[in-house]
């Protein structure tokens, strides 16, 4: 029997990993399509190739500065997650083991 898809997963892309991260830290910060193409000042065609790893050349390290940007902002919002996470815990007066 014939696989469903014979070509390769696009996620197989040059920086198609981090596409996928990408889509994901946009999703998770709420920040739409238009959003993105106006606070990184990219236009349509350059947010298509960005959401499915394919970005020509010369926008490379474009999309790799988007996505550095948005990875450090992920990471401060999961901080911040846990710290409050922690003092809700501290505060409930509940036994932590170590």
């Amino acid at each position: 029997m014939k696989p469903y898809k014979t070509e390769g997963s696009r996620y197989d892309a040059p920086f198609g990993k981090e596409s996928l991260e990408l889509q994901h830290h946009m999703a998770t910060l709420d920040i739409s399509r238009e959003g993105l193409m106006k606070d990184y000042s990219i236009n349509e065609c350059q947010l298509k190739d960005f959401l499915f790893g394919k970005p020509e050349e010369s926008d490379g390290e474009k999309f790799r500065s988007i996505y550095d940007d948005l990875k450090v902002k992920m990471d401060g919002k999961i901080k911040e997650s846990n710290k409050r996470a922690r003092e809700q815990l501290l505060n409930s007066g509940k036994k932590i083991e170590q």
